[in-house]
């Protein structure tokens, strides 16, 4: 989190600076590199209606942090998992190309799994042992 969120970087094996590899508006929670090292599929929390538009995640967090009023109306259930409230967001998996070596860092996803209606991974144990590439990076199993 160098930049006051958490991004992926790599770093060179005999030391040296990190260089950024994602600049997302959100955070990246766990992620797996492609077979071919060309992409990666990571999972974010996000507003599911927002799709690959991450900058909107961020938006609509900023809106409500800067609301005046705080009540929340709940019409379904699951309203509080554990030690969190819901606040709408769902854990997403999304795909974006990794940066060559002089690119600079990616700032846009696809997401994959925005239309189901659950997380990926699960909350609140699931992790990147939910999903994987295939051994020949044409697909994603979950």
């Amino acid at each position: 989190a160098k930049n006051g969120s958490q991004q992926l970087y790599a770093q060179p094996i005999g030391g040296g600076t990190p260089r950024q590899l994602t600049d997302f508006p959100v955070d990246v929670d766990s992620y797996h590199v492609s077979p071919q090292d060309d992409r990666v599929l990571f999972s974010a929390g996000v507003f599911q209606a927002c799709a690959s538009d991450l900058a909107c995640t961020e938006k609509k967090l900023k809106d409500v942090a800067g609301a005046k009023a705080s009540g929340k109306v709940f019409d379904s259930l699951f309203v509080r998992h554990w030690d969190t409230w819901n606040d709408g967001r769902r854990n997403t998996l999304f795909v974006a190309p990794l940066p060559t070596a002089k690119a600079g860092a990616v700032k846009g996803a696809s997401a994959l799994s925005a239309t189901i209606d659950g997380d990926a991974p699960s909350k609140p144990f699931g992790g990147n042992d939910d999903f994987a590439w295939s051994p020949d990076g044409a697909s994603v199993v979950a």
